[in-house]
């Protein structure tokens, strides 16, 4: 079901924001967002036209970002933006459900230089070159944790890609996170599956829940959220929201991958499942 609104509150639920981690309602105005905040303040903001939607328990966050795209059937229902192979070149689309993808949105000229493929080890050259060129990694969603660890140890940044195949994007976030000795950050994967596609383009703010950015939202189901200690000694993790940090659902290997209940793209809605 899709459905075209006017200016929208999604409330009650969970808001993946790093400028507001203990935010639980959103107000998007002509495709904006325009307000980002918990239910104590929402009163005074509130229209009396407004469309306000229960997300009660939904955890809502950037769409994923798909940065080295295929063709448009390998796209899945949470990928909120994504490059596209034209006469070689990678292009960034915006996409909208249901339909051909529109005009270009952001300009060439902004784009950042990227480097797309598998590494390998020892990735030493790879970096020194990234690091040069001041590049940015598309790697598949495949790649060992341990080369991520590397490449973030190294300060060369990365998006997944889906390089045509079959994206499993929470997947490919719990891989990078406990698919391996030294996996990165839950925060780090989750910034790799969407700002940092976008910060190719030299728009990373496109990929992210914050006021003023286009909203690209995607609202999950999931069974449990946690926060990962900000301490690099170790990997523990807890529900306390005090943590100062947005929570994420529980990736741990035995826990039940999120749910994509609906996605926003702009004004428009679009429930995926009950």
């Amino acid at each position: 079901m899709t459905l075209a609104l006017g200016r929208i509150v999604l409330t009650a639920g969970v808001v993946y924001s790093q400028r507001f981690p203990f935010s639980t309602t959103v107000i998007v105005d002509e495709g904006i967002i325009a307000w980002i905040g918990d239910e104590e303040g929402l009163s005074g903001q509130l229209l009396a036209d407004d469309t306000v939607i229960d997300c009660q328990g939904a955890f809502i966050a950037p769409a994923f970002m798909d940065a080295n795209a295929g063709v448009m059937r390998n796209l899945s229902a949470e990928v909120g933006a994504a490059f596209f192979r034209v006469e070689e070149q990678l292009v960034p689309y915006e996409f909208t459900r249901g339909a051909e993808p529109a005009a270009v949105r952001l300009k060439a000229p902004r784009a950042t230089s990227r480097h797309d493929g598998i590494l390998e080890q020892p990735i030493s050259v790879a970096i020194s070159e990234m690091l040069s060129r001041r590049e940015i990694a598309v790697l598949p969603t495949t790649t060992e944790p341990t080369l991520l660890t590397e490449l973030a140890q190294a300060g060369v940044p990365f998006a997944f890609g889906s390089f045509g195949a079959d994206l499993d994007i929470w997947g490919a976030v719990r891989h990078a996170v406990y698919g391996g000795p030294g996996g990165i950050s839950g925060r780090a994967a989750f910034n790799a599956a969407t700002r940092a596609g976008w910060r190719i383009l030299g728009a990373p703010e496109a990929g992210e829940a914050a006021v003023g950015s286009f909203a690209r939202l995607n609202l999950w189901r999931c069974d449990d959220l946690v926060v990962q200690l900000p301490d690099d000694r170790i990997a523990a993790w807890s529900t306390d929201v005090r943590a100062g940090t947005p929570p994420l659902p529980d990736l741990s290997p035995d826990a039940s991958l999120p749910t994509l209940w609906a996605t926003m793209t702009g004004m428009q809605l679009s429930v995926i499942g009950e």
